[in-house]
């Protein structure tokens, strides 16, 4: 089997980039206006509220900012595993590491766990601090650290959802054989 390479979308990226940067807009309006409500009377709260949602869309901002001239794909599923992050080395999974493939959704948003035979010995891999706690809260609320998500590829999420799991029966039938 040849590589099959699925690449980054840019008009998710950019319609992701515009959500975020209203969002940055709203916060910055919170901490140089506040809107004051019955409910929220104290301007301190919501300028605070104004000054995290600022630092966290603002940090999306980047993110995003960042993936639009990348050339590189967002995901590449091959004879040795799935890569789901091409500048990471950590962002490997081999065929042989993966027990099942299961697609769930939490708050609206569907995503696709990876279920892999030693999930700890993957988090201990992650080098990244950030990285290896999101890593964690993932094993511990869902089962597995790796989750994947179609809303950066240039693929919808069902597509996803059935190219990973008859590549993944692909190769648990040749192993049996």
């Amino acid at each position: 089997m040849d590589n099959i390479t699925i690449p980054l979308s840019k008009s998710k990226i950019l319609l992701f980039l515009g959500f975020a940067l209203a969002f940055c807009a709203a916060c910055v309006w919170f901490m140089i206006e506040p809107p004051l409500t019955s409910r929220y009377s104290n301007p301190h709260l919501v300028r605070m509220v104004g000054l995290v949602g600022f630092a966290f869309f603002g940090i999306c901002t980047f993110n995003l900012i960042k993936k639009i001239p990348e050339k590189r794909p967002g995901l590449i599923i091959n004879n040795s595993g799935i890569i789901f992050d091409p500048s990471n080395p950590a962002a490997f999974i081999a065929w042989d590491n993966i027990e099942s493939i299961e697609a769930i959704s939490t708050a609206g948003q569907p995503f696709i766990l990876i279920m892999i035979k030693d999930p700890e010995l993957y988090i201990q891999t992650l080098q990244k601090p950030l990285q290896k706690k999101l890593a964690q809260i993932t094993f511990s609320k869902f089962g597995s650290p790796i989750s994947l998500s179609a809303n950066h590829l240039k693929i919808n999420f069902v597509e996803l959802e059935a190219l990973l799991k008859s590549e993944l029966s692909k190769r648990q039938n040749n192993s049996t054989i």
